[in-house]
């Protein structure tokens, strides 16, 4: 049974040009190829995503309404409760699951990745950022302290996060298949750690630790990259490409000689000579 890629795709308008960037990088890795693989791509605007992609009927848009979308970010109306909902919903058929943020684009061929969690039952997420015993910020230092000073009750059984917990980043996750039972796990860890601490990193955290209780987990970061922290640079340097015309295949010269571009500019980002603005000190980049 195929895996399948899987996206949230709602909301502002510059969701939609991600996810398009996204999909087009990842045909650019796998060319015709990828029709393989399922895309559920998770949308309030499904007919409209249907008439982009009609050309590949491997692009599956999967309606949300907005009833659907306030009744998954739970009593709590946690935004990021609702990637989990949707990860559950897709793995009702016990496939393999890439999820994948739109803000990411692939920089080489995922395959390998694809391959070890279908048939390998590794997971994955995009990369390594700290541990609770090393906290890497200020607010990597809060969590940390708040797993630290306080006792959970999880299913009716007790739940200590250690210092030994790894915080991964959580805009990609690789399910095996079968595995869809930790999606229970990570919903019902997020209304309990967010009802304590209402903080935007509590999906992360419980994603991480339920994830490394459960198995091998791999990093996507050597394939991948996610701009999290770059979105707006990003979105300037991607715009001579998302303003164009035509298929995926058609503008493939465009696509190479922007991503030139831009992971030049990236790189220029990461100059450890560059002075940090205050918000990447106060998460710990």
């Amino acid at each position: 049974m195929a895996l399948s890629f899987v996206l949230q795709v709602y909301g502002r308008p510059d969701i939609y040009a991600q996810a398009h960037y996204c999909l087009h990088s990842l045909y650019h890795q796998l060319g015709d190829a990828w029709a393989q693989w399922p895309i559920r791509l998770y949308t309030d605007q499904p007919e409209a995503l249907a008439r982009q992609y009609a050309a590949w009927p491997h692009i599956q848009p999967v309606a949300l309404s907005p009833g659907q979308l306030a009744d998954w970010a739970g009593p709590q109306q946690f935004v990021h409760r609702v990637k989990l909902e949707v990860l559950r919903h897709a793995a009702r058929e016990g496939h393999a699951l890439f999820y994948l943020d739109t803000d990411t684009f692939f920089v080489q061929d995922p395959r390998p990745a694809l391959a070890a969690i279908e048939q390998e039952g590794v997971f994955y997420q995009h990369e390594y950022e700290y541990s609770l015993a090393r906290p890497n910020g200020i607010l990597p230092r809060k969590v940390a302290r708040f797993a630290r000073r306080n006792r959970f009750t999880l299913v009716g059984a007790p739940l200590q996060i250690g210092p030994d917990t790894e915080m991964w980043n959580a805009g990609v996750i690789g399910l095996p298949p079968g595995r869809a039972d930790l999606l229970g796990w990570m919903l019902a860890l997020t209304d309990v750690l967010y009802a304590a601490y209402p903080k935007h990193v509590m999906e992360q955290l419980a994603v991480s630790y339920v994830l490394q209780q459960a198995g091998p987990r791999r990093p996507a970061a050597p394939f991948l990259y996610h701009y999290w922290q770059h979105k707006p640079g990003v979105m300037a340097h991607i715009g001579p490409y998302l303003a164009g015309h035509g298929s995926f295949a058609a503008r493939a010269e465009l696509y190479s000689a922007q991503q030139a571009d831009l992971q030049s500019w990236l790189a220029a980002q990461a100059d450890p000579a560059r002075p940090r603005p205050g918000w990447r000190r106060l998460i710990g980049l």
